[in-house]
């Protein structure tokens, strides 16, 4: 993943994820189920992951700014047909605060 200026949403996923990879590693060092906790942080960061390629294609593809922003939609088309299909399972785990809690 880079940067992406433009779009003004990466920062914001970018702190989102560190803050469920930090409540995940916290959860598992005080004993909670290590498979079921990767398997809740793979699944949310694939989705943030696919919301931001999909903003970034959304905001490319409505530019005037030549051949370049084009590539860009390009580029997030590529990533998102890589990605599994969307639709989440229904959460096991939600933030609170920094901590992840059980559903």
């Amino acid at each position: 993943m880079a940067l992406d200026p433009m779009c003004g949403v990466g920062t914001a996923y970018s702190v989102r994820c560190g803050i469920l990879a930090s409540a995940t590693v916290a959860s598992m060092a005080s004993g909670a189920p290590e498979a079921a906790l990767r398997s809740h942080y793979a699944a949310r960061l694939l989705h943030t992951f696919r919301a931001h390629l999909e903003a970034r294609r959304v905001l490319y593809a409505s530019t005037r700014l030549g051949e370049d922003w084009r590539d860009e939609v390009g580029a997030a088309e590529r990533g998102l047909s890589t990605l599994p299909p969307s639709g989440l399972a229904p959460a096991r785990y939600r933030l609170s605060e920094f901590d992840l809690i059980a559903c």
